[in-house]
C-alpha cells in the first residue's frame, strides 16, 4: 500500500521542480549566448528586408527573453548552420 503524500511533501517537490526549470532555463540561456558569440553572422530573424543576426544580441538583451523565445532562436541558430554546410566543398567516392 502506498503512503498518502502530505502537503509537506507536495511542497517538497514543487520545490525541487521549481529549481530545475531555473536551471534548465539559465542553460537555455547560455547556450543561446555562447551560440550567438561563437556564430555572429548567424541569421536570428528575417523579416522582409530586415536580417536580425546573432551579433546583434547581447547577453542582457538574451537575459530578459521569454524562454520559448530564446528556444526559438537556438533553433534558428542551428538550422543557419545546418544551411552553411550546404555550402562547403564536399568530397567524391570513388
Amino acid at each position: 500500500m502506498e503512503k498518502r503524500k502530505s502537503g509537506e511533501d507536495y511542497q517538497n517537490e514543487l520545490s525541487v521542480l521549481r529549481n530545475s526549470l531555473k536551471s534548465l532555463e539559465a542553460h537555455i540561456g547560455a547556450r543561446l549566448v555562447k551560440l550567438s558569440t561563437m556564430f555572429p553572422q548567424a541569421v536570428i530573424v528575417k523579416k522582409r528586408v530586415d536580417i536580425f543576426r546573432a551579433k546583434d544580441m547581447t547577453k542582457s538583451w538574451i537575459d530578459g527573453l521569454d524562454t520559448d523565445t530564446k528556444i526559438k532562436y537556438i533553433r534558428n541558430i542551428e538550422d543557419w548552420l545546418k544551411e552553411q554546410e550546404q555550402y562547403k566543398q564536399g568530397t567524391m567516392e570513388f
